[in-house]
């Protein structure tokens, strides 16, 4: 049996929700705790003093990729000029080690944190037979990064902005997203932490939860929410 949920807000009844769209950063994740440049780990390795560090961040900074990559093995080629790059910053006998070190890192190591509440919450939409997808603004590897989440199985699609060529807030974002899910626009719901990101999603009809963990954003025309639980709670009053 598929389960569906309405949300009501002020002015209209809404249709009953049947898929839900998911941001990455801020709503499922708060990011990667050691960061992409992962600074401990160099300096073990490495040996590299806090000065040169500053300035391998400070040039990572300072990179402008001369595409948006559409597959790894392009995001690979640009990573390796710009880790290239870096590592003339280093003794010659550690370039080599140095670049092997960030690609094997950016490529096959990286891996996200999930917000405390987010597994429950999956597991119960999944139980009630909802439509999930993931719509995030990034390359390709991020794909990898969710899969080593291990919850990329939830997901009827992940939709990763440089892999469709698409980003948000264009409207074709959300547009690939419906199609993916295979709902009409007021049968989903969008769950982002940024309201820009809801407004869009909105002129298509879709209904928007602004994510607000730390409860810093301003509320204008979204219902918010600081945990996931918020719609676990109106699942259950079903």
């Amino acid at each position: 049996m598929r389960y569906t949920f309405c949300i009501t807000n002020k002015k209209r009844n809404r249709a009953m929700i049947k898929g839900i769209i998911f941001d990455w950063l801020g709503t499922l994740s708060p990011g990667i705790p050691e960061g992409y440049f992962p600074v401990n780990r160099i300096k073990e390795q490495f040996h590299l003093d806090d000065a040169t560090i500053a300035q391998c961040e400070k040039q990572l900074g300072l990179f402008k990729a001369p595409h948006q990559p559409r597959t790894i093995d392009e995001q690979r080629q640009i990573l390796l000029e710009w880790y290239g790059t870096l590592a003339k910053m280093l003794s010659t006998k550690d370039q080599e080690k140095f670049i092997d070190f960030l690609m094997d890192w950016s490529l096959e190591k990286i891996t996200p944190i999930l917000y405390s509440d987010v597994m429950q919450t999956l597991e119960l939409l999944a139980s009630r037979k909802l439509e999930l997808a993931i719509l995030t603004n990034g390359w390709p590897t991020r794909l990898l990064e969710i899969q080593r989440c291990h919850i990329a199985h939830y997901f009827r699609a992940i939709l990763i902005s440089s892999v469709e060529g698409v980003a948000k807030p264009e409207i074709q974002a959300y547009q690939n997203a419906q199609e993916k899910l295979g709902l009409p626009a007021n049968e989903i719901l969008l769950i982002e932490d940024k309201e820009k990101y809801l407004i869009p999603a909105a002129s298509l009809d879709m209904e928007g939860l602004l994510m607000d963990r730390e409860e810093n954003q301003p509320h204008g025309h979204f219902a918010h929410i600081k945990e996931l639980s918020g719609i676990m709670n109106l699942i259950n009053k079903l």
